[in-house]
């Protein structure tokens, strides 16, 4: 369902024909079902041990897979088989991010907080690591807390920096069990 279809689908549902809104949620449940069916064959393919090759996680990528799209500007940041590049980095994060691959917000953030491949902007990151984390990524949790801590892209909170240590600390996120 395009973006205009569903809306008018919810509008109706809402005006009481419980079909449309049903029909909306389908629409939505299906597209979820599809990205998580192409995130496990990813994921089978890397766990079997023959690693999907820079090639095809980019068709992937560039056919509108968000966690393909993560896992690209992951290889571009780390220059794992492709050349290390921070602006195709930031690019396929910002991609993956507009997809709905939570683990990209903390990713993008983090460039954006070094100025790695994007301008430097401490606010723009502080602004993805709160969406990361409101979506329950630990690694935002993490990043949040950092901007909290030190008053980074907003005012300062300690208490609430810390309490976003102990979530991401819980979820395993080493960093954070220093903090």
């Amino acid at each position: 369902l395009r973006l205009h279809e569903t809306g008018s689908l919810r509008l109706a549902a809402r005006q009481g024909e419980p079909d449309m809104g049903k029909a909306a949620n389908q629409g939505k449940q299906k597209k979820r079902e599809a990205a998580r069916r192409e995130a496990r064959r990813l994921r089978q393919t890397q766990a079997a041990g023959r690693g999907s090759s820079f090639e095809e996680i980019k068709a992937m990528a560039e056919a509108g897979t968000a966690q393909a799209q993560s896992l690209l500007g992951y290889m571009y940041r780390d220059g794992r088989g492709t050349a290390q590049d921070y602006a195709e980095a930031a690019r396929w994060f910002g991609k993956a991010v507009e997809g709905g691959a939570i683990d990209a917000y903390a990713a993008l953030a983090s460039l954006c907080a070094e100025g790695l491949g994007t301008a430097k902007d401490v606010d723009r990151a502080r602004a993805l690591y709160e969406q990361g984390a409101a979506k329950g990524d630990p690694f935002a949790q993490y990043g949040l807390g950092l901007c909290l801590e030190e008053g980074l892209g907003g005012p300062q909170d300690e208490a609430a920096a810390a309490a976003l240590y102990e979530k991401a600390a819980g979820a395993h996120v080493v960093q954070a069990c220093y903090k």
